[in-house]
């Protein structure tokens, strides 16, 4: 009970903190990419390491040793170019510390030629701590076999890689409204970006399995409980109070008793692994609600990268400009496309569509009217938009098929930095 006392006290002093801005673009972003030898063997974690304290604000560390994450600042702007030039020289500027060390970067979703078992965890305490909870917890009638391929230790999840879209709210309903709105658009964006789908030389056949293992070897319930901290919602969220008090039913994981209630708090949000969800920032003028999308897996380049998260941001936009209804299939549509990809049959409307193909093209439209309201120039919208529409398969697909003609350590090779 300290613990929930000391959440509520933070969510107290965040609701008096609480910046809002009516601010229409202001984003982040966060990139996954694994690091490896010339060998095609995971790089050792000690020169990860010291490859991300050459830029300690630009990189951070990940679960997984030989994985590095690379971040901006929030930005405004609505020239999707200029967002394309400040991620390929963060990008370029990695790829010549690496070459210093005869490493590189590989830009997909899963990485292909290891075991899930086999993932050596960065020597922190905090990832110790988290996969072992989940280790110990793991109920026996938890299914953890997807495709082939055994998921039953939390460490797993350092096998994938993805983009991260931030997005800054107006206000923390405004985050919310946000979050429910992405849950249901998340869907498309996954048909046409899945990236995720070899695992240890395996093809578990589907379009992007890293959500579903990081839902499969995360989940701790126990018979009779509906709602997992990872993936989706049992249902959309009422609002700002309704999103908070899910996570505060939820174990906090770590030692809390002496920590300070704002830290109780960013921790309770930080645990709670949705699609999407609504993060607290601090920073030294108060707190701003932040969406994060978490639905897309690394792509092969960073125009895609940047096309998949403008299909979000455009998409997103369209549906509250026009004050679309939810989805209430949402569940369904996520895990028939993680699944199945541009092959899927969604619900729209209440009804089982025959094929992704036509709406895929009516929502690429919808974002870029979406882009556009928000300020950005329409031919550049519909130029990166235009990478998706091109696609005839997404690219785990294609990587499958390059893995079965050429093997799997040429079709890796295709994929390096």
């Amino acid at each position: 009970m300290v613990i929930k006392t000391k959440f509520d006290l933070g969510l107290k002093t965040v609701r008096e903190g609480i910046i809002e801005e009516d601010v229409q673009v202001k984003l982040g972003f966060e990139t996954e990419l694994h690091i490896l030898d010339l060998d095609l063997r995971p790089a050792p974690q000690e020169i990860v390491q010291r490859i991300i304290g050459k830029d300690p604000t630009g990189r951070s560390t990940e679960l997984c040793g030989n994985q590095i994450e690379l971040k901006t600042d929030p930005v405004n702007g609505f020239d999707i170019d200029k967002l394309f030039q400040m991620l390929s020289t963060q990008e370029d500027r990695l790829n010549q510390d690496l070459a210093e060390e005869e490493l590189t970067t590989i830009r997909i979703g899963a990485l292909p030629n290891v075991n899930p078992h086999d993932v050596i965890v960065t020597d922190y305490e905090r990832y110790k701590i988290v996969p072992t909870f989940h280790d110990q917890r793991r109920a026996k009638h938890i299914e953890t076999k997807l495709g082939g391929v055994d998921f039953a230790c939390a460490k797993s999840v350092g096998l994938f890689s993805s983009v991260q879209l931030n997005l800054q709210a107006k206000t923390l309903e405004d985050g919310v409204d946000k979050v429910n709105r992405s849950l249901m658009i998340g869907p498309y964006v996954a048909a046409l970006t899945g990236n995720a789908r070899i695992i240890d030389g395996i093809d578990t056949g589907y379009n992007d399995i890293r959500m579903i293992a990081w839902e499969r070897s995360h989940d701790i319930r126990a018979p009779g409980i509906t709602e997992n901290r990872v993936g989706l919602p049992q249902t959309y969220y009422k609002d700002f109070e309704d999103y908070a008090q899910r996570i505060r039913e939820r174990s906090f994981i770590f030692d809390l008793e002496d920590a300070d209630p704002m830290d109780v708090l960013l921790i309770g949000f930080g645990l709670n692994w949705r699609d999407t969800r609504l993060k607290i920032v601090k920073d030294r003028e108060g707190f701003r609600p932040v969406v994060e999308f978490r639905v897309m897996s690394t792509q092969p380049t960073i125009e895609e990268d940047l096309a998949g998260s403008m299909f979000y941001l455009g998409r997103l936009q369209w549906s509250q400009m026009t004050n679309e209804e939810l989805n209430p299939e949402y569940a369904f549509n996520r895990n028939q496309t993680l699944r199945l990809g541009m092959q899927a049959q969604v619900y729209e409307n209440g009804r089982l569509t025959s094929g992704l193909s036509d709406l895929l093209s009516r929502e690429l439209l919808r974002a870029e009217d979406g882009l556009v309201d928000l300020g950005f120039d329409r031919m550049e919208a519909r130029t990166y938009l235009g990478l998706l529409k091109a696609r005839t398969e997404p690219p785990s697909q294609t990587f499958a098929r390059e893995v079965k003609s050429f093997g799997l350590e040429e079709a890796m090779n295709r994929y390096m930095g």
